[in-house]
């Protein structure tokens, strides 16, 4: 900071010192100047070996001979990258918030010394202006020596008088600095141009065998009448002003090293807790076979990991449903393809081909069976699909019209006394199609087990938050151990549909695939539901489709409740 040269004068010719304000007093770093070193481009040139002749008798390498194959590098795990990313980044936040810290402090200090600095300046000028007596100053050695009388140097400071070149007074603080010892500073302080603007210099030089920075200010003295020049010189050794800064920095920085070691302990242990459900799910997928989709990852918590595993389980659930599907497609076809095949291989080769009439009975016999065999894998195809997304499509289905068309339609399968119990009033989502499905099954094995004197009834109602569709009949109903069989894939045999009975109440015998309550029961699933079962011996049976009400509404046209009367 620049200021102009100012002298403080008395009348009759009092003495007067060049000094300078505080706040115009000009920084200016004069010490000696450190030329760079010029860069010099390092060039590394590589050259391909050139091959060299080869030697007699030498065998030269076959083209097709190929390199052995390098194993990829394996690089650093999961865990072990978060950690050393999270301590990069924390020790570079340390390194530099001790850095900032570091240079706000001792920007700090160099603003101490220079206000102590300025506060020499305005002493000496307010001494300049009278002396004790209240006479102006006559003697520039006199004024020298009461300023260096009235100056209590800090423990950093030195403080140095110069009169035309002489070294007359010296000032010592505790850890301060002998100027006149610092050949750096004398050859500074004498290269001062009296007539020039006070300002705060800094040098390097050697204090103690040691090279040190050091700020100082000379002030050009003089009193009218008095030819001789003086100079009154403070300065202040930086670097043991600095030391404190320097000791709390060595300090941060052996905390910093500690607080490091303690992230990464606390890191490391973070990450491979957080890291665990993804080790098991590697090992728990190693353990999964084809064979074997039972292994499930433990779940704990409720984080983004937590949730990962969650959807895998799901994933591995649903494999394991279409794993299971196949093999139990396979075992179906396996066993129900086996007995027609049978069937139709013993007739043909017991058949007489002169025989005409043999070999019509034979005709007929292999083409009801394709029939049978055909069925059965349209039934396994729909058993296959039902646990497909697009199994099913959904819409609004108006329930009681599910009922009233399957009743219409069944009335063409025998002849019963065909009833409607109830009606339920209400919409549910679904699939129309397959409920009118579901419900011709039900109905078509009511009438295999049932006579023209028995009843057979549909009906829908809503119970709780369920709609119920079921199918009711007459029949001698089921007994509590096939409740447990029926159903079953391919449980046919004696005690397939709605109740059980001989063929004597009328039914032609038998001749579904043993798969019609498996496919009802995949409808129900599908929709969200279940098919249940109501029988006693020798009373009927109910077999009923529930389906989740939802936001149904009530459909137009319905009971005034929407709710059906239960059978």
């Amino acid at each position: 900071m620049d200021t102009s040269r100012s002298r403080s004068s008395a009348p009759d010719g009092a003495a007067t010192a060049r000094t300078a304000p505080v706040p115009g007093l000009d920084r200016s770093d004069a010490g000696a100047e450190h030329q760079e070193a010029s860069d010099h481009d390092l060039t590394h040139r590589v050259g391909a070996a050139e091959p060299g002749p080869t030697s007699a008798g030498a065998r030269p390498p076959l083209p097709w001979r190929r390199r052995p194959r390098q194993e990829p590098r394996r690089r650093p795990g999961i865990a072990a990258r978060v950690l050393l990313t999270v301590v990069a980044v924390a020790g570079a936040g340390m390194l530099v918030a001790g850095g900032v810290a570091l240079w706000v402090q001792e920007q700090a200090v160099e603003r101490r010394v220079d206000a102590s600095l300025a506060q020499e300046v305005d002493e000496l000028r307010a001494l300049a202006a009278t002396q004790a007596g209240g006479e102006p100053y006559t003697d520039v050695e006199a004024l020298l020596d009461d300023a260096l009388v009235q100056t209590v140097p800090d423990g950093d400071e030195g403080v140095m008088v110069l009169l035309d070149g002489t070294v007359p007074f010296v000032l010592q603080g505790e850890r301060g600095i002998r100027p006149e010892e610092v050949p750096e500073l004398r050859a500074d302080v004498d290269a001062v141009d009296p007539t020039a603007t006070i300002r705060l210099r800094t040098v390097e030089g050697t204090v103690a065998g040691e090279l040190r920075e050091l700020r100082y200010v000379a002030v050009p003295v003089t009193v009218p009448g008095d030819p001789r020049q003086g100079f009154f010189v403070t300065a202040v050794d930086l670097d043991s002003a600095r030391a404190q800064v320097r000791d709390a920095a060595d300090a941060y920085l052996i905390t910093s090293i500690a607080a490091l070691g303690l992230v990464a302990l606390a890191g490391g242990a973070v990450a491979s807790r957080l890291l665990r459900p993804v080790r098991l799910l590697s090992r728990t997928a190693r353990r999964i076979t084809e064979e074997d989709l039972s292994e499930r990852i433990p779940v704990r918590g409720g984080d983004e990991l937590s949730e990962l595993t969650r959807t895998v389980n799901s994933m591995l659930e649903r494999l394991d449903r279409a794993f299971a599907g196949q093999r139990q497609l396979l075992d179906d076809v396996g066993h129900e393809l086996r007995t027609p095949l049978t069937v139709v291989r013993g007739h043909v080769e017991l058949m007489d081909a002169r025989d005409p009439a043999d070999v019509e009975e034979t005709r007929e016999l292999a083409l009801d069976e394709l029939d049978r065999m055909h069925r059965l894998v349209d039934d396994l195809v729909l058993l296959a699909r039902s646990g497909r997304p697009d199994f099913l499509h959904w819409g609004d289905v108006e329930v009681d019209a599910v009922v009233e068309r399957t009743l219409e339609r069944v009335r063409a399968l025998g002849d019963r006394r065909w009833r409607l119990d109830a009606r339920s009033g209400v919409v549910v989502r679904g699939d129309g199609q397959r409920l009118v499905q579901a419900l011709m099954q039900l109905a078509s094995n009511a009438v295999r087990h049932t006579g023209p004197e028995d009843e057979v009834a549909l009906g829908a109602a809503v119970e709780l938050d369920v709609v119920r569709l079921w199918v009711r009949d007459t029949g001698p109903g089921v007994t509590e151990a096939d409740k447990q069989l029926i159903f079953e894939r391919a449980a046919q045999g004696r005690h397939l549909g709605t109740s059980v009975g001989p063929a004597a109440h009328g039914a032609a015998g038998h001749d579904g695939s043993g798969l019609g309550l498996a496919i009802v029961s995949a409808i129900a699933e599908a929709h969200g539901g279940r098919v249940t079962l109501a029988s006693t011996v020798g009373a009927g049976a109910v077999f009923a489709v529930e389906v989740p009400l939802g936001d149904a509404g009530a459909a137009e046209g319905g009971d005034d409740d929407g709710r059906g009367g239960r059978p």
